[in-house]
């Protein structure tokens, strides 16, 4: 297996980690349907997890693509988007697991 390929099969397992656990805590955390900003971000993060899973398969299964592709231009470039994505679905998460929850107190970092 190529340097490139497993680079772009670990991106993709955290892609799709990193979205469906981005999707499970803020259904739990955020009345996310009450609102049609927080209903899009609910939406365009499934639908980005689904596709990260769907992409995930097709990448174990398909030989030109999988652990035994040989490296192209067409996976340096979905390795790339995707170091990109993983990079922006990583972030979104780790702003909503340090957002806090309904009711409890923001803590400024400023020292008084």
């Amino acid at each position: 297996m190529s340097t490139l390929v497993l680079i772009s099969l670990i991106e993709l397992i955290i892609g799709t980690v990193a979205g469906v656990w981005f999707v499970v805590l803020y259904s739990i955390r955020t009345p996310w349907w009450h609102e049609e900003h927080r209903a899009h971000l609910f939406t365009f993060s499934a639908n980005t997890a689904a596709f990260y899973l769907l992409y995930l398969g097709r990448t174990v299964a398909d030989p030109s693509t999988g652990p035994g592709a040989t490296p192209s231009v067409f996976n340096t470039v979905r390795m790339v988007l995707f170091t990109i994505m993983t990079a922006a679905i990583v972030w979104r998460l780790i702003l909503l697991i340090r957002r806090p929850r309904r009711g409890q107190a923001v803590h400024s970092e400023s020292a008084d």
